[in-house]
């Protein structure tokens, strides 16, 4: 970490910036505080480990009059803020490692976040309100800002409340601003990350503000209030998934050339989930199913053979073209070209959507809207892993591995946490699901061992550097544990079932 000032006219400006471990050029996120904040409070401290785990570099930067930056509380302004982030935007500019830059803010942070983003979309790839103030402008003018009432025609020197007194320009400057016109300025990508049960900033704000843009998605963060307490964990992951799917918005590309080793190497899902799924859960009722991300059509045959009609929306060539040479003899299934925001599926056209080894690769909430557009009513959406068992000597071993080799590795399923139900999961059934799962045990000879490392998106391909000792150190794993020909890896699957009505 490096800790250090930025000078804005005068004004020094106390920044600490870090960089994830290994980094050299790569994207920045500008991450700011809230009205009376600072850099060090729990939210601002998780959503920035939270953007260092999503592999991008963050600075985090105190405004005028806050914690060890210049300047007073009670002489700050919005004015002010904005000057500062132009500041600190093209300082962020200046560094020679940076290729793309991110801002971020909490609260009245999270407005400035909203004002920046119509100022600056030529220099900022997105940006990323977190909780955002957004109407303190419109408040100022009716005069009932910060829980505080007075003549908006005649404004007082100051305002004050239990814990701070600001000054009267503070007001003035509020008044001011044309926010709407700067928001509808905005071409590049926004996301609102908010706390469903905000006391402060009601919720209801975010969905008006997220309807003024263009190019705008919210994502909520259930039971949290406006400093996400007791909630930083769902709001590390909604940041993670953001920068995640940012840093790599083609996913589709990412199994060019795997998809012999996939029908090879990657499992079916166990028998008797399956059994579950059809007998318990309605998916023998389901006359049409959509299988999103259904790859090399895995899963696709298995529902086949229990005699279901299933569309295969896959958007990867190579993944396709393997379940059309498997499956395409069979009326029960037909091939499609599409992907998990955009399956290509008329309205209301099929009675249950699965998804099996492929949620984590998804924009949750467009993926959540499609499975609302095609799904007749009532239909169900069903989430599928198989699940390693992290306890198990060789799944550690091969973690090791992958973390060690393979640099696009995030955990497996994507870095999903599947042993608390990750939020990701949970936002997109909006907390009401049930959860099914079965051991289900994989035994791997040594080919179909080295084509289910090798069917990994992360994993690296012939011509990679170190893909020899890669390959070598994991040959040397499979011998280790391999016993009369093969070796077990320790595997439950699971399914998350709800709907999205």
């Amino acid at each position: 970490m490096k800790e250090f000032y930025i000078d804005c006219d005068g004004i020094r400006l106390h920044a600490k910036l870090e960089r994830p471990e290994g980094a050299e050029r790569g994207p920045l996120c500008i991450l700011v505080h809230g009205f009376t904040g600072h850099m060090e409070e729990d939210h601002i401290i998780a959503a920035s480990q939270a953007v260092l785990e999503a592999g991008v570099s963050v600075l985090r930067v105190e405004m005028y009059g806050h914690g060890q930056s210049d300047g007073t509380f009670r002489e700050h302004t919005l004015y002010k803020w904005l000057t500062n982030a132009l500041c600190v935007i093209h300082y962020a500019r200046s560094l020679d490692f940076v290729t793309d830059l991110y801002f971020m803010g909490h609260s009245q942070g999270g407005f400035l976040t909203m004002m920046i983003g119509g100022m600056c979309p030529d220099l900022l790839k997105a940006v990323i309100p977190l909780s955002p103030a957004w109407r303190i402008p419109e408040q100022a003018r009716k005069g009932e800002l910060l829980g505080q009432s007075f003549d908006p025609k005649n404004v007082p020197d100051q305002i004050r409340s239990d814990d701070w007194v600001l000054n009267g320009d503070y007001i003035r400057a509020a008044q001011t601003l044309d926010e709407r016109s700067l928001f509808q300025r905005t071409g590049i990508p926004v996301c609102i990350i908010h706390g469903h049960e905000d006391e402060l900033i009601a919720y209801q704000d975010a969905e008006l503000a997220v309807q003024l843009y263009r190019n705008a998605e919210l994502v909520p963060v259930f039971g949290a209030d406006h400093c996400f307490t007791g909630h930083t964990e769902e709001l590390k992951a909604a940041i993670r998934s953001f920068f995640e799917a940012e840093t790599d918005q083609d996913n589709t590309h990412r199994f060019d050339g795997v998809g012999n080793y996939y029908r090879s190497g990657r499992p079916g899902y166990s028998e008797e989930l399956l059994k579950m799924l059809y007998e318990d859960h309605g998916l023998a009722k389901a006359k049409a199913v959509a299988d999103i991300g259904s790859g090399t059509g895995i899963f696709t045959g298995q529902m086949i053979l229990r005699g279901s009609t299933v569309y295969a929306v896959e958007p990867n060539d190579d993944m396709r073209r393997v379940a059309e040479e498997e499956l395409g003899g069979s009326s029960y299934f037909h091939s499609v070209k599409g992907d998990a925001s955009d399956t290509n599926l008329p309205d209301h056209s099929v009675n249950a959507v699965t998804a099996a080894q492929a949620f984590h690769w998804f924009d949750v909430e467009a993926f959540r809207k499609e499975c609302s557009r095609i799904l007749t009513k009532d239909g169900k959406v069903f989430l599928i892993w198989n699940v390693r068992d992290m306890e198990d000597p060789l799944n550690v071993e091969l973690y090791r591995l992958y973390k060690r080799y393979c640099p696009e590795f995030k955990g497996f399923a994507g870095g999903l946490r599947m042993e608390e139900d990750d939020p990701r999961i949970r936002r997109f059934f909006r907390d009401q699901y049930m959860t099914v799962c079965h051991e289900h045990p994989l035994t791997l000879d040594r080919e179909r061992f080295i084509a289910r490392s090798l069917s990994g998106s992360y994993s690296l391909k012939e011509g990679d550097q170190n893909y020899d000792a890669y390959m070598a150190e994991l040959l040397k794993i499979y011998e280790r544990y391999e016993k009369d020909g093969h070796v077990v890896l320790s595997n439950q699957a699971v399914a998350y079932i709800g709907t999205v009505d």
